[in-house]
């Protein structure tokens, strides 16, 4: 089941969030949000937006703070490759008309969109979801993960909004 709004001619879920069934029990991705990062015929990428580490990225390396990124939080991403960290960025207008979301930074280029714009949110993923062919659209068939009818912005709002802190 693809997101509402999609058609098969265009079926790619990336940049679409979604959510864990609230009966999934796999500990990789109970009560999970997903944001997909990619989602092409070989496979599909994601990361997991709401697992908290409880560290930050000068927890697990110090050479992050040649960038200022030691405060940065660190998340886990996702089971694979969690000996990785991916970095990503965002922004909105104050009125959340606008939202550009840069997926993928490298720790110099964290550096440089936070030097051209201090306002800008970085968070760290360590790891990420993968799935290989055809097995995200069988756990899609079966309802193990759902697409809910809102957009990144009104997640971040709604996480805000649960942690007592308005964004908008």
């Amino acid at each position: 089941m693809l997101p509402e709004g999609s058609d098969e001619s265009s079926s790619s879920i990336a940049g679409s969030l979604m959510l864990a069934h609230p009966q999934l029990k796999d500990p990789n991705f109970m009560r999970s949000v997903i944001l997909m990062t990619a989602h092409e015929e070989e496979g599909s990428l994601g990361v997991v937006m709401n697992k908290a580490s409880g560290m930050v990225l000068g927890d697990i390396d110090a050479a992050f703070a040649d960038f200022g990124l030691e405060q940065v939080p660190l998340y886990i991403g996702g089971p694979v490759s969690s000996d990785q960290v991916l970095l990503a960025a965002w922004k909105s207008d104050h009125n959340f008309a606008e939202f550009q979301l840069f997926f993928g930074l490298d720790p110099a280029s964290a550096k440089a969109k936070l030097e051209e714009d201090p306002l800008l949110n970085i968070r760290a993923f360590r790891g990420y979801a993968g799935w290989g062919e055809g097995q995200l659209e069988s756990e899609l068939s079966g309802n193990a993960l759902l697409f809910p009818k809102w957009t990144v912005l009104r997640f971040w709002n709604l996480r805000g909004i649960l942690c007592g802190v308005m964004l908008s």
